[in-house]
């Protein structure tokens, strides 16, 4: 991130583009702390955007199979802060999971259902408005949280 920092209503912070792969998860980390400071979030707040935003990422390496990188905004917009994660890994809308139950791993159940899940239920339940578009071979997610 080139350190800029949004200077009012709908203005966006500089876009980072995190390598195919885990290791990009640090500097995304790093990259919603500057956007959560520049918002003046609180603690608890920016830590639900960055959980989502990390559980996301996660999900797009480890199961969308990302194979080019990951592309991160956001922004700052009235009481709103926002952050987009574009991938051109495999169609995966999230909300589509939202109402099936957790994985046996999480639940204790043992009806055959494949592991997993749990990420996505946290990405979702992390945030205050979830979005998911295809467009063009590219998941989108924004994510929105309220400032207090």
């Amino acid at each position: 991130m080139s350190g800029a920092r949004p200077t009012g209503p709908g203005c966006a912070v500089d876009e980072l583009r995190l390598p195919p792969g885990l290791a990009g998860l640090g500097p995304l980390a790093g990259f919603v702390a500057k956007l959560a400071d520049a918002a003046g979030l609180g603690e608890a707040l920016a830590y639900r955007l960055r959980l989502a935003a990390d559980e996301l990422v996660t999900n797009a390496v480890c199961h969308g199979r990302a194979q080019r990188p990951i592309q991160v905004c956001g922004g700052i917009d009235g009481d709103r802060v926002w952050l987009r994660i574009r991938d051109e890994g495999r169609r995966f809308d999230p909300r589509a999971h939202v109402g099936r139950p957790l994985a046996p791993a999480a639940s204790g159940t043992r009806d055959g259902d494949p592991v997993g899940g749990f990420g996505i239920f946290l990405a979702m339940r992390s945030v205050d408005e979830f979005d998911y578009k295809y467009i063009d071979g590219t998941n989108q997610c924004t994510l929105t949280v309220y400032r207090d």
